[in-house]
């Protein structure tokens, strides 16, 4: 990944619509410091190329970072196959509580929408 790929060196946080998101790629999930919540976040964005075989990790991970940081957790999972892998999607929104906001089928390309209530959270 190196060859092709420049690592990030800060923490992003952008604004959109009034909710703040901290965007985050699939390879951060498994590292739960790099999302701590500072308050300057109201949702986790993570974009990811996360496999089949592994999908479950990927849901409870999700999870645990929705709660443990007590925000909206959006993880939006790719769909399809490459030379490597096999892609299910399991996109998901998940509110600060734990609980499934919105979600998109397995092995089903789809786009899905979901409300972030900020005022809900505080």
């Amino acid at each position: 990944e190196h060859l092709h790929y420049t690592p990030g060196d800060k923490r992003v946080v952008v604004e959109f619509r009034g909710v703040r998101f901290l965007l985050l790629v699939c390879y951060d999930l498994r590292f739960p410091i790099w999302s701590r919540n500072q308050e300057d976040y109201d949702c986790i964005l993570y974009v990811a190329s996360w496999p089949k075989q592994r999908i479950d990790a990927w849901e409870k991970l999700l999870y645990a970072r929705a709660i443990e940081n007590q925000c909206y957790v959006a993880g939006v999972n790719r769909i399809g196959s490459d030379p490597n892998c096999d892609y299910c999607g399991c996109t998901l929104l998940i509110d600060p509580y734990g609980n499934k906001v919105s979600s998109c089928e397995l092995n089903k390309e789809m786009s899905i929408t979901g409300c972030i209530d900020i005022e809900d959270r505080k």
